[in-house]
């Protein structure tokens, strides 16, 4: 029990010191996503998306740091779709004239997930400028939406998509100094899924995200 209060003791000024230092952010950015896996997955390419969300930062020493927050992102992936169709139109005098039509038009799904990142962060320099961050993601899809040309589609199926998604986080990234306690950070991340998401038997459906974060950070 001694030992147990010598340690407490001894953390509880490390602890109030990192509690000063701690910081917070405000996330928004842009997302480029896609969906992997063989079969008609193969058949989307990646889209835009968009994210939004919120940040804390812990530090650990003067280059490391425990990072994590909460995000809503959207994650979509699209194809186009290309096909001719011929038929006859029978004019007032019974003439048929052959008609042929192109048409061209793109399908996207979107998936929006509430996504927690949970990563130490690295600074690569002394005056903790530049950086690399590592570790994984956790994320719930909540929603999923199609739309054709723009034209948002009505569900009237069973959703295709489990709930839970989990993989690697690794970004890189820099901060602007903006005064003493205000700072921004802009991040290029990739968040790599590595769970099966597809609902479906005998397939396999992953996520992939890359992500241009611009952080608002400041503390307190």
């Amino acid at each position: 029990m001694k030992k147990l209060y010598l340690l407490l003791l001894f953390a509880l000024p490390l602890l109030s010191s990192a509690q000063e230092e701690i910081k917070y952010g405000i996330n928004i950015g842009s997302t480029y996503s896609d969906i992997r896996g063989r079969g008609y997955p193969e058949d989307f390419k990646y889209a835009f998306g968009y994210l939004i969300g919120l940040t804390t930062e812990i530090p650990l020493n003067q280059r490391w740091s425990f990072r994590t927050g909460i995000n809503y992102e959207r994650k979509s992936s699209a194809k186009k779709i290309n096909y001719t169709s011929s038929g006859f139109i029978t004019g007032p005098d019974g003439t048929g004239v052959e008609v042929t039509t192109k048409v061209n038009y793109k399908v996207t799904t979107s998936l929006d997930y509430v996504v927690i990142p949970i990563n130490l962060k690295y600074y690569l320099d002394i005056y903790e400028n530049n950086y690399i961050t590592g570790g994984g993601f956790i994320a719930y899809n909540f929603d999923e939406g199609y739309k054709i040309t723009g034209d948002k589609t009505t569900k009237s199926y069973e959703q295709n998509y489990k709930s839970f998604d989990y993989g690697i986080s690794l970004s890189i990234g820099t901060k602007f100094k903006l005064n003493k306690n205000h700072e921004l950070n802009v991040e290029l991340r990739d968040n790599l899924g590595l769970a099966n998401i597809s609902t479906i038997d005998l397939e396999k459906i992953s996520t992939n995200s890359i992500c241009l974060i611009a952080n608002w950070q400041f503390s307190l």
